[in-house]
């Protein structure tokens, strides 16, 4: 049993390192495009964050 969880906790963590050398390459790869994206979810979480502490305001 301990040797199974060793086993899936060893493939897990290869998993999310592949994962995360992947879009390591993506965002170097895609740079401007990469910030374009972010900037614009920061603007609509930005936009989403104050129209709720509007509303809340005017209740």
């Amino acid at each position: 049993m301990k040797h199974e969880v060793t086993d899936l906790t060893e493939e897990i963590s290869n998993r999310a390192l592949k994962g995360a050398k992947i879009t390591d390459q993506a965002m170097h790869k895609h740079v401007y495009k990469a910030i374009s994206i972010a900037a614009g979810v920061g603007a609509l979480v930005g936009f989403v964050i104050g129209r709720r502490r509007h509303s809340q305001n005017n209740e």
